[in-house]
């Protein structure tokens, strides 16, 4: 039950720690998301969580790309 509860409160900072990330890229403060994103992207190396597109999307728009491609 202890490493459950463990494991619980890992997922749930690491899914803080990427929305702080996509918060601040939304904010437009990439120099304070992309270190975020890009630490989050070398813990998850599957890429299961999506960070890598996050942080793909962080580097287009830092390159002057349009974050709204729909």
């Amino acid at each position: 039950l202890g490493a459950e509860k463990s494991m619980s409160l890992v997922r749930f900072y690491i899914l803080a720690l990427k929305g702080a990330g996509w918060l601040k890229m939304r904010l437009n403060l990439l120099e304070e998301a992309k270190p975020i994103l890009e630490k989050l992207a070398s813990l998850d190396t599957a890429n299961r969580l999506g960070i890598k597109d996050l942080l793909d999307l962080a580097t287009d728009i830092e390159k002057g790309g349009d974050e709204d491609e729909d």
